[in-house]
């Protein structure tokens, strides 16, 4: 079971080339991947993104390559629109400024110190030099990721099924308690009846019988017990699985908090109320975990 919140960097360097990647990963319910490249690489926007989609199945996802070989023996050249343009911005003070009546002039050093004036130019490079660079980038990227989100799918796992025992304990009890219930509600209405009766009638047993079978039927539980154990069997096995298993986790989760509200629904016990409650949050608890799980 993998987080979907993951993160990775990696970098490496060929011959006068230099190039770093990032990866960064966080939940979302589909897969929303971008891309950022330098020019020189964009070509390599649909593979990358195919490589990344054949290794991250769910959540928010950016990568990001970032060219640094133009601090390795980079050329440059003079950036002719930016100069021209400082000439155009400086032309009337020309006079001012380039003359030597006029006052200092301005010298060809501090000209190109000027930004935008000199600008890196790296060497031209092969298409297939790029690609090999970028995918070995990208890949050991991807690997740190995925061990990232092993780890804190791991972490998520273990605080899952701690959610899990006590859901399940909660359902123990409810179980152990609901064939009470039905003799609790017959003593009730023997006693109700009784009070408002004289000694000297005779008690209909037939009809209290009657009423605690309609009892007994309205707030039989037993069915969504059954279910409700089998949707945390589910998500027992589930959880377990290799690959993604995030969607299913959150739609097990839908069908137990279901039968939970059912129980409640239908308990006019106390007890039951109380642990149907401790149930629901327990399970909302394990539903904004899931969120996390690819």
């Amino acid at each position: 079971m993998l987080s979907m919140t993951g993160y990775g960097k990696a970098a490496q360097s060929l011959g006068n080339l230099r190039l770093e990647g990032e990866i960064s990963t966080v939940n979302n319910r589909f897969l929303d991947l971008y891309i950022h490249l330098p020019d020189p690489l964009r070509f390599l926007d649909p593979l990358l993104r195919k490589e990344v989609e054949g290794r991250i199945h769910r959540g928010r996802v950016n990568l990001t390559l970032t060219d640094l070989s133009q601090t390795l023996d980079a050329g440059y050249r003079v950036n002719q629109e930016a100069l021209f343009q400082v000439a155009k911005d400086l032309e009337d003070f020309t006079e001012k400024y380039l003359s030597s009546e006029g006052g200092p002039m301005l010298r060809l050093d501090e000209l190109v110190k000027l930004p935008g004036i000199m600008v890196p130019c790296p060497p031209a490079i092969d298409e297939e030099t790029w690609q090999a660079l970028a995918m070995e980038v990208v890949d050991q990227a991807l690997d740190r990721v995925e061990d990232l989100r092993a780890r804190e799918g791991e972490r998520l796992k273990s605080n899952l099924l701690e959610k899990l025992d006590k859901l399940e304990d909660l359902v123990n009890r409810i179980e152990e308690r609901a064939p009470d219930l039905v003799q609790e509600e017959k003593d009730r209405l023997n006693k109700r009846v009784e009070d408002l009766l004289s000694e000297k009638t005779v008690l209909d047993q037939g009809r209290l019988e009657n009423e605690v079978a309609i009892f007994a039927q309205k707030a039989a539980i037993d069915e969504e017990i059954v279910r409700l154990r089998s949707h945390i069997k589910s998500f027992h096995d589930t959880v377990n699985r290799e690959g993604p298993v995030g969607k299913t986790l959150d739609f097990i989760v839908q069908e137990m908090n279901r039968e939970v509200n059912t129980i409640g629904s239908k308990s006019n016990d106390e007890a039951i109320r109380s642990w149907t409650i401790q149930g629901k949050t327990t399970i909302e608890e394990i539903r904004e975990q899931i969120q996390n799980i690819e």
